[in-house]
C-alpha cells in the first residue's frame, strides 16, 4: 500500500479505511475455469479540502483512482486539493 503523501496530513480513519478496503479485496479465488485474483485500486478525498460539491469531489475521487491504477494492484490514493490560483 501506498502511503499518504507527505505534503499534507490526513486523519487517521481515512488512511486506515483505505488500508482496510485494500486488504479486504486481496482475496484469491478458485472457480471452475481457474484462479482469479480479486485487488482493488483505491481513491479517495477529503471534504471540503478537494471539493465542496459531489462534482468536484468526484473528479478528484476518479483521478485518485486512476493514479491508483497506474502505481498498481492493491494500493490507494488520497486526492491532493486543488490550488486556487489568484489573478
Amino acid at each position: 500500500n501506498t502511503n499518504p503523501p507527505e505534503w499534507q496530513e490526513y486523519p487517521d480513519f481515512v488512511v486506515k479505511k483505505c488500508m482496510e478496503l485494500c486488504e479486504h479485496f486481496h482475496t484469491n479465488y478458485t472457480g471452475a475455469s481457474g484462479d482469479y485474483k480479486v485487488s482493488a485500486s483505491i481513491g479517495a478525498a477529503c471534504f471540503p479540502e478537494c471539493g465542496r460539491d459531489f462534482a468536484t469531489l468526484y473528479k478528484a475521487v476518479d483521478k485518485a483512482m486512476y493514479i491508483s491504477k497506474k502505481r498498481g494492484k492493491d494500493t490507494y490514493t488520497i486526492a491532493e486539493p486543488e490550488k486556487e490560483v489568484n489573478p
